[in-house]
């Protein structure tokens, strides 16, 4: 409850800490799960986070719509995985393919890419707006499907 006040206040995102509940969440809501991978010591990491991440989040644009989570590759704690294993949280990150911060992940709940990642951040007037696209193209890639056109 508190990760979700300091989000409404802050524009800040809950820490992953149980990437399967996460998963099963996303599964059964239908919602995909935007993960920035970052590092304590990242000064883009930093910057993404003051111009792009906190505005977008305390925006509430996508609140409903997607599950946000951080996963900082230098932390010394280890975090469950999607099968629920306890892994430290840069071996997750390269089980995800992730080896520079900051990384923009749009994942299904089985942890597949919906879209393609977000590698790095230049600062440019256009990240916010291609960062959003990417977003709302996961959400429309897992919105239910009408069976026989109907």
């Amino acid at each position: 409850m508190l990760a979700l006040l300091l989000t409404a206040l802050f524009g800040t995102i809950p820490t992953l800490q149980d990437f399967s509940a996460v998963g099963a969440a996303a599964l059964r809501d239908h919602k995909p799960i935007v993960l920035y991978v970052s590092r304590t010591d990242c000064t883009f990491c930093k910057r993404f986070e003051l111009e792009v991440l906190a505005p977008l989040v305390k925006s509430a644009r996508f609140a409903d719509q997607v599950i946000y989570r951080e996963l900082v590759m230098n932390e010394p704690a280890k975090i469950r995985d999607l099968s629920g294993q306890w892994v430290r949280p840069d071996a997750l990150a390269t089980q995800l393919g992730v080896h520079v911060s900051p990384t923009l992940l749009i994942l299904d709940g089985n942890g597949r890419l919906l879209v393609k990642p977000k590698v790095g951040y230049d600062g440019s007037e256009f990240f916010s707006y291609y960062f959003e696209r990417a977003i709302q193209q996961g959400i429309e890639r897992l919105r239910p499907r009408p069976v026989n056109g109907r």
